[in-house]
């Protein structure tokens, strides 16, 4: 609905000042103030009289310069280049200088600042006579104009009293000044009685109440009736032409009116109506409130008489649309009643409506009055017979008659008069797309949407179409139209950024392919924080910039960092939720932030705790979110294990192997690196060693493959040092279970892995303690051929070697050492080549060294 055009009533203190007549004597600026006036510097001459008004010791300097700064004060009221703070400033300034004057100083000042708060009221009021001010607004209204009416009205009763006493004081020998005070008085008197009836005449509009005798009193002392009760009689003609008494002539009218005295309120409008010397807008204001007047009575045979004078001279011209919808109104209702004469004012005002293209106001006559039938068969009541009939597709929900309104709807855009409606003809099309989509038919909708597309009435139009055709191609739900549908959705961000629809957009399809995820991102990171889709945008947001991270299309620190804020950002403003919560999204943001707190250094573990207990409230709060439980479980092990907590991290790997998880590998690796972590910097920790044995004697049973299969390089280092714990334990603890356990993983190093050489000579150790000299024999014999012959390990193993030969078999160890000779016949490195030949030397008693016998 278009806005109601209201003409102006009240500002008329100008015409007031000119109509009186400039005030002689009045105080003059000298010459500096008027110098930063001609300059335009108001803040600095303010300031300077306001500096003068604190200095001034005499009343009448004082008086001067209040004078001049009311006047500054009344000029810059009008200045439309001041912003709203300034203005909001220099308004305050200026109720402190009037509150702190009488109520007869400063006037025309005092007048304009309550006029700030009157005139929108009086619009308001206009609003109400025509049925488009909410309750709630005319409350209001009512409640800050009674204050406003009361604040007219004692400054109307300081002006009399004060205008009296300036008649008392001048003479014929009065002065130019007392004459110049006799007038400004009469001035003030005639211009704070103008608002006071007035005010009063809109509170009783506001109040559908009668105005009471003050305000015809208030009015008369600009009628020629000194404050009593004004008669026609009292009015000398000639000052009609005077658009102060024309219009309070008016305010006489319509009190009467609204008293019911319909012939005393007649006389006053005719009075100005038909008044030649009256300015040609007034008398066409006071000739419309005598068509209200008579409509109010129900009096269409005069309406109709009037409304045919009134066109005549305006050569047929429609009436004005706070007329036309004013007569409609009263007319319909007697219509309705078979009243023929007000069906035809009905019909002459609707069509006013229609001809101006005031379509709103047609409708919401329609909605309030019915009788689609006044409004005749061209497209106007083509069009409001679709909006009946898509309501009533509305309140039923059933596709049939969801095409029944579209097919009405598009009739009303094909009517031979549609070209004079652009806009709503374009409201029909787009109507009859929507009703097409929700009665599951998106295809034709498609087909009209690209009609209007094709010439929009306006920007509105092109929104709402583009936005439907997105709609329709989604319910497609057609492959093949997908790239229809990335155009759209393309075509509407580029067109309409920063909407809301735009945002809608944006979290809907960011992500899935149809946009550069780049610029996804951009116009998501654009969403207003008050936005109400802002919380889904940025989730969808985080989970791009997370995609982009894990996809290397972004730098590690960088993506992190943005991650970190947005997801902090979304924690801090997401509720605690309820039924109607989206708790898989929310669980979505809480993995990503596991990720980002977890997957890279420092650690946030504080940022990973949160998430945790976030994502374990979706899990209980959504019960198709339980299969991520043991996800979370692990999450708690990697956090646990990350913080330093090693029992934690071990009793959550330990749980999720209970529940035979497809996460409990993951869990106990997670726990056994953190374990070799520990012991590295703290070599003693016997908590971190136990665990170390528990949890890597899982960690070894899975990466160890069947036999013979061999070991690769990380495996045997894993159950290498995996089993020198259980030794170190067993040792400790005298646990056979646990040395059982550190020679078989030791072996399976051995005879399929990569030991290292620490390893073997461990390993040697460990076979000595459970008495298995084969096992030992093997360890040094790989030490051995792992080393180099000039290095002190290979003579150690070669030693040792030898010595496990002697025992297991000293035939071949003989052989072993004959080679050796005969390889390295000069010494090697010490002490092992003494040793090695002490092995090999002749008992005194003339044994033999070999096997030890004599």
């Amino acid at each position: 609905m278009c806005p109601v055009r209201i003409d102006r009533v009240i500002p008329v203190w100008i015409c007031l000042l000119l109509a009186i007549g400039a005030v002689p004597g009045a105080v003059r600026a000298d010459p500096v103030e008027q110098a930063l006036r001609d300059a335009g510097l108001f803040d600095v001459l303010e300031a300077r009289l306001l500096d003068s008004l604190g200095r001034a010791e005499r009343d009448s300097d004082r008086d001067a310069i209040i004078e001049r700064l009311a006047g500054l004060y009344e000029t810059r009221m009008r200045d439309q280049e001041l912003d709203q703070d300034q203005r909001g400033q220099m308004l305050i300034r200026a109720w402190a200088l009037v509150d702190s004057v009488g109520q007869s100083r400063a006037v025309g000042l005092r007048l304009a600042l309550l006029l700030e708060d009157y005139l929108p009221i009086e619009r308001a009021s206009e609003l109400h006579e025509l049925g488009l001010l909410s309750e709630a607004d005319r409350r209001r209204d009512a409640a800050r104009l009674r204050e406003l009416h009361t604040r007219f009205t004692a400054m109307a009763r300081s002006a009399v009293t004060e205008a009296a006493a300036a008649q008392r004081r001048t003479g014929p020998s009065s002065d130019d000044t007392q004459i110049a005070a006799r007038r400004r008085s009469y001035r003030d008197r005639s211009l704070t009685n103008y608002y006071a009836g007035w005010s009063g005449l809109t509170l009783a509009v506001l109040e559908d109440t009668t105005p009471g005798p003050e305000v015809l009193r208030a009015f008369g002392w600009l009628l020629g009736s000194n404050g009593e009760i004004p008669r026609l009689d009292d009015v000398a003609r000639g000052s009609i032409e005077l658009e102060h008494v024309a219009r309070s002539a008016i305010g006489v009218g319509r009190t009467r009116a609204r008293s019911g005295e319909w012939l005393l309120s007649e006389q006053w409008l005719r009075l100005v109506a038909e008044s030649e010397q009256a300015d040609p807008g007034v008398r066409s204001q006071a000739a419309a409130r005598l068509i209200r007047l008579k409509a109010d009575q129900g009096s269409w045979r005069d309406v109709r008489e009037l409304i045919s004078l009134s066109r005549a001279k305006t050569d047929d011209e429609p009436l004005p649309v706070t007329e036309a919808r004013y007569l409609a109104m009263r007319a319909m209702p007697d219509a309705t009643r078979n009243d023929q004469i007000a069906e035809a004012v009905a019909r002459i005002a609707l069509a006013a409506l229609i001809t101006r293209g005031e379509i709103g106001h047609v409708l919401d006559l329609r909605d309030r009055y019915g009788s689609v039938g006044l409004l005749g068969t061209g497209f106007v009541g083509l069009y409001a017979a679709g909006l009946d009939r898509l309501e009533e597709a509305e309140s039923a929900g059933t596709p049939g008659l969801y095409r029944s309104a579209a097919a009405d709807l598009l009739k009303a855009a094909g009517a031979d008069d549609a070209h004079r409606f652009p806009l709503q003809r374009d409201d029909a099309r787009l109507k009859a797309a929507y009703a097409e989509i929700r009665a599951g038919h998106p295809r034709p909708a498609h087909e009209i949407l690209r009609i209007v597309l094709r010439e929009p009435s306006g920007p509105a139009a092109e929104e709402e179409a583009l936005w439907l055709l997105i709609i329709a191609i989604d319910e497609l739900a057609d492959p093949a139209e997908r790239s229809n549908l990335a155009q759209a959705v393309r075509n509407y961000l580029a067109r309409f950024p920063g909407t809301p629809r735009a945002a809608r957009l944006l979290v809907r399809h960011a992500g899935t392919g149809l946009l550069d995820p780049e610029a996804a991102a951009d116009g998501l990171r654009a969403i207003a924080e008050d936005d109400p889709v802002v919380i889904d945008g940025r989730r969808v947001l985080v989970r791009l910039i997370y995609r982009g991270w894990a996809e290397g299309r972004r730098s590690d620190r960088e993506a992190r960092s943005e991650l970190v804020r947005l997801i902090e950002w979304v924690w801090s403003r997401q509720g605690p939720g309820d039924e109607r919560t989206r708790w898989r999204e929310r669980l979505d943001t809480d993995r990503i932030a596991m990720d980002v707190a977890l997957g890279a250094e420092p650690v946030r573990v504080e940022m990973a705790r949160q998430a945790i207990e976030q994502a374990e409230q979706a899990v209980r709060q959504e019960p198709a979110l339980e299969v991520f439980r043991d996800e979370l479980t692990l999450r708690r092990a990697e956090t646990a294990a990350a913080a330093g907590n090693l029992r934690e991290a071990a009793d959550a790997a330990d749980a999720l192997n209970q529940a035979a998880s497809r996460h409990a590998q993951a869990a106990d690796r997670v726990v056994l690196s953190a374990v070799f972590v520990r012991l590295e910097r703290e070599p003693g920790d016997t908590l971190a060693g136990r665990i170390g044995v528990r949890i890597g004697a899982r960690v070894c049973g899975e990466m160890i493959p069947p036999a013979p299969q061999r070991l690769g390089s990380e495996t045997s280092r894993v159950v290498e040092r995996v089993w020198r714990l259980a030794a170190a334990q067993a040792e400790t603890e005298s646990d056979d279970d646990m040395l059982a356990l550190a020679a078989r993983l030791a072996r399976v190093v051995l005879d399929r892995g990569m030991p290292t050489a620490q390893g073997l000579r461990e390993t040697a150790a460990l076979a000595e303690r459970i008495d298995d000299p084969e096992a030992e024999l093997s360890a040094w014999a790989a030490l051995l051929g792992a080393s180099k012959d000039e290095e002190p390990a290979w003579w150690e193993a070669r030693y040792h070697s030898l010595r496990l030969m002697l025992e297991i078999d000293p035939g071949m160890a003989r052989r072993a050492y004959e080679q050796h000779k005969v390889l390295y016949p000069m010494p090697g490195l010490l002490p092992w080549t003494v040793q090695i030949d002490e092995l090999f030397r002749t008992p005194p008693n003339g044994g033999s060294a070999e096997g030890g016998l004599p």
